[in-house]
């Protein structure tokens, strides 16, 4: 499987990728009433509730960079992972 494949069944995991072929197997995790889409709103919230008490209504760059540098932590791993299941998949590895 190629990077670019392995890349959009991410994006269609985190439902940034809606028209895809593996529509009937590849879920949009943060669709609504969603698990990831309550805890990212949660998140959300508690950006915000934080930004407030820092005095800053928009942002704090250090609050994005931990928020950014997780997401990023996730992905890597997400595709790491699936490389690995695909490996195991290939060559009939049993766990």
């Amino acid at each position: 499987m190629r990077d670019t494949q392995i890349q959009e069944i991410l994006l269609a995991l985190q439902g940034e990728l809606i028209d895809h072929p593996w529509k009937d197997i590849v879920p949009n995790l943060f669709a609504e009433g969603m698990p990831c889409a309550e805890l990212y709103e949660a998140v959300y919230d508690a950006n915000c509730r934080l930004c407030k008490r820092l005095g800053d209504l928009e942002e704090d760059e250090d609050v994005e960079t931990i928020i950014s540098n997780l997401l990023k932590i996730a992905e890597m791993q997400s595709i790491e992972m699936f490389r690995c299941g695909w490996k195991f998949a290939k060559e009939n590895i049993e766990m």
